[in-house]
């Protein structure tokens, strides 16, 4: 699948993607979203309640879904195309969101360019051979 997050190989410092395949996590506590869009992130993400609570259905508005999430289910859902928000609850919750960044890839691909092309951060300062 294409949402697939880079390994370790490919980020800064061969730093491991805790929760493969996503790179990016969100973990709202208590939390009520109003309706939007996740602009910033790439295809699909991963919704994935914890808690005790009544309430709190996860809404997909273009679509005219609403879905009753409880402890144990998740939702996989492209959250950069679809309006989405949470209704009023009760209780304790944690919404844990798995998600990949859409300039991800781009900051992939520049770290595959580091030491091969790096520009010279440096130039601008004197060297010994520019002291008089």
């Amino acid at each position: 699948m294409e949402f697939l997050a880079p390994n370790g190989s490919y980020l800064p410092c061969s730093a491991e993607v805790p929760l493969p395949p996503f790179a990016g996590q969100v973990i709202n506590v208590n939390f009520k979203t109003r309706i939007h869009r996740d602009t910033m992130d790439d295809t699909w993400c991963l919704a994935l309640p914890l808690g005790q609570w009544e309430g709190c259905d996860l809404v997909l508005d273009e679509l005219g879904l609403v879905f009753d999430l409880r402890p144990g289910h998740f939702l996989f859902f492209r959250s950069r195309d679809l309006s989405h928000f949470n209704l009023d609850f009760k209780g304790k919750r944690l919404g844990l969101i798995l998600h990949n960044d859409l300039h991800l890839k781009s900051s992939v691909r520049v770290y595959q360019r580091w030491g091969k092309e790096r520009p010279d951060f440096n130039s601008h300062l004197q060297t010994e051979t520019d002291v008089i």
